[in-house]
């Protein structure tokens, strides 16, 4: 349902449309899966027919029909018939207001058709410190017609007539046959109460001097189950094992990343120098007397403990990727050779074999066709030529175009970077009888004899369309494919293909009787080559509670690199994806600048370099994001 969070069990009430109070229909609206109540602002059950700009519908929770009740932690929000502009939404226009008439707290984020009311959920025990008390009463009110500063449409269109609704929130200790905590997600539950690390590690970084460390959780927790025996930090030493106790253990305010429901994070204060950088320490969750969620069931202990790496200084740790661990998909930028992951260091994807690149990029926009000594547009309008071995810089076939390879002997096709064929390669060049079995180490030359068409990359090599043989009913293998990256096949290969793969990186997607034979590609490059080397990290979200300003550094930089930070706000409907719409995502910000944050910021990095022949290929151990 859009604009609503996803719950895996039904809850087991009866679900309820309301109307506002100024003598509007109630329907009764019950709809396997949902959790919520629709509320729909119509006139007398029609809506109305105008071109103003209406409420459609609020959705809502209840137990018997007669008043609305919301959760603690639930979020409000008011869908519309119209997209609507944003500037029109403020606090002054959509705001929730208590009995007293004051503005309750809370961040309104709007979207193309809906503004959500984000709450601010309790942490304490006490349950006084979020948007909502529990059993008050409350009143959503929003402006209309004929106030001038009504929410309005894009077109300019006022919202028709204002709403308000009232409402109240579920009681602290709620009767178990009505609602079994005050808190989203109540009742029965699938999931189970766990730890998790937004970036799938199992070590936390932790600065000595500042001794903050974030612990975060896939529901919310108990606030009254905070206790200073529910968490230890154990520290080894000598072989001596100590208890290092926290001055202060808290619920966050702000939510957790990543999860599909209401998580939360708790976060541990250590006095300055209480944790040793020289020890070992590790995080154990008690298991009597722990951390419950809001059902009442206790967090699911891990077999293995949370180790704790505790770093000199007094500088936390926002952000860290290290070389060893994978960034996710590092983008290629056209053009350019790619960075990939060796070993525990980010470095350039440059291949002896794969080329120098003379011929520049193959990005042909209508069907082509290449033959040996005859020129051929390379897709920008220059021809160029070649002679049964062509040395492009990256290759992409676009979908809807036709590339044909002609020729009575073997065939090479290189490329310095990445390729991606998303139309069709048809091959009308000779047909190898090989004998090789997979696992068979070859060497470079043995390859290029291994097929009428042999396609070297530097990169990863993409197949979304297809590659195919004009004689495809005869025996032999017609195609051999090398690459530095991964070989990901979405669309179709040819029978008996020949892929010499590096080790380290994976072959993706369902082939037609594939070779796979060990072929080693030699780092650097061919004599005379240069190239621009440029990949991005995908986007990465950071934890809750992070500063709002943080500084880029470098783990053993080594070579002449460029590293830039971009950073874009959570998107207004879906909070865990970016909003990556251009005047939202900020500049490239370079190292030795400060990076500005926002809360439930998303960041994503920029690697550049020159490489060369003959030259050490730059390369970098990680990338961290300290506050500033």
């Amino acid at each position: 349902m859009p604009g609503c969070r996803s719950f895996k069990r039904v809850s087991p009430h009866i679900l309820h449309m309301f109307m506002s109070r100024s003598g509007l229909s109630t329907f009764r609206a019950l709809a396997s899966g949902l959790t919520l109540g629709l509320l729909v602002a119509c006139n007398g059950g029609k809506a109305e027919r105008d071109d103003s700009m209406r409420v459609e519908r609020v959705f809502r929770s209840s137990n018997d029909g007669s008043q609305p009740l919301v959760f603690l932690n639930q979020d409000v929000t008011v869908y519309f018939s119209d997209d609507l502009d944003g500037m029109s939404v403020s606090e002054d226009t959509f705001r929730i207001v208590d009995e007293n008439g004051n503005r309750v707290p809370g961040v309104l984020r709007p979207g193309t058709r809906s503004v959500t009311f984000e709450v601010i959920p309790p942490v304490k025990a006490t349950l006084d410190d979020g948007s909502f008390a529990p059993d008050r009463a409350y009143r959503l009110e929003i402006a209309g017609m004929p106030l001038w500063n009504a929410i309005r449409s894009k077109s300019g269109a006022r919202l028709s007539r204002g709403l308000g609704l009232d409402f109240r929130t579920v009681p602290a200790d709620p009767s178990g046959d009505v609602f079994n905590t005050p808190f989203l997600p109540e009742g029965q539950l699938t999931d189970s109460f766990e730890w998790f690390e937004p970036y799938g590690r199992s070590t936390l970084h932790v600065a000595a001097e500042t001794g903050r460390l974030l612990l975060h959780f896939n529901l919310p927790i108990l606030p009254s189950s905070v206790t200073p025996n529910a968490v230890q930090v154990n520290s080894l030493l000598g072989g001596e094992r100590e208890v290092a106790q926290p001055k202060s253990v808290r619920i966050l305010p702000s939510r957790s990343p990543d999860t599909s429901h209401y998580g939360s994070t708790l976060e541990l204060r250590f006095e300055p120098g209480a944790l040793d950088p020289t020890a070992l320490h590790f995080v154990i969750f008690a298991e009597k007397d722990g951390l419950l969620d809001y059902s009442g069931r206790p967090l699911q202990t891990r077999p293995e403990p949370i180790q704790v790496r505790v770093v000199a200084g007094d500088r936390e740790r926002i952000l860290d990727l290290p070389g060893s661990t994978s960034w996710g998909p590092l983008s290629d930028v056209p053009g350019a050779v790619p960075f990939a992951q060796t070993g525990s260091r980010i470095e350039p994807l440059a291949r002896l074999e794969a080329g120098d690149g003379r011929l520049g990029s193959f990005r042909p926009r209508k069907s082509t066709t290449i033959r040996l000594r005859r020129s051929f547009d390379r897709g920008d309008g220059r021809r160029v030529e070649g002679s049964g071995d062509f040395h492009f810089s990256d290759i992409d076939i676009p979908e809807g175009v036709e590339v044909r390879v002609e020729s009575s002997t073997p065939i090479t096709i290189r490329s310095a970077g990445s390729v991606r064929i998303r139309g069709r390669l048809v091959l009308a060049t000779p047909l190898v009888e090989t004998s090789w079995s997979h696992g068979d180490r070859i060497g470079f030359a043995s390859l290029l004899r291994a097929s009428g068409c042999a396609l070297i990359a530097g990169g990863a090599v993409r197949v979304d369309g297809t590659v195919e043989h004009a004689r495809g009913d005869e025996a032999g293998s017609p195609f051999s494919v090398l690459c530095g990256g991964d070989l990901v096949v979405r669309g179709r290969l040819p029978a008996e293909t020949v892929l010499g793969v590096d080790p380290a990186r994976r072959i993706v997607g369902a082939l037609e009787s594939p070779v796979r034979v060990e072929c080693p590609m030699t780092p650097g490059l061919t004599r005379g080559a240069e190239f621009a080397a440029e990949s991005w990290t995908a986007w990465t979200r950071l934890p809750p509670g992070h500063p709002t300003t943080a500084d880029i550094e470098l783990v053993d930089p080594r070579g002449a690199l460029d590293v830039v930070a971009q950073v874009a706000p959570p998107h207004s409907v879906d909070p865990s994806r970016p909003d990556l719409a251009a005047h939202r995502v900020s500049q490239p910000t370079p190292v030795g600048e400060a990076v500005e944050l926002v809360p439930g910021s998303f960041v994503r990095f920029r690697v550049q370099a020159f490489v060369c022949a003959g030259q050490p290929l730059p390369s970098l151990g990680g990338i961290r994001l300290l506050a500033h």
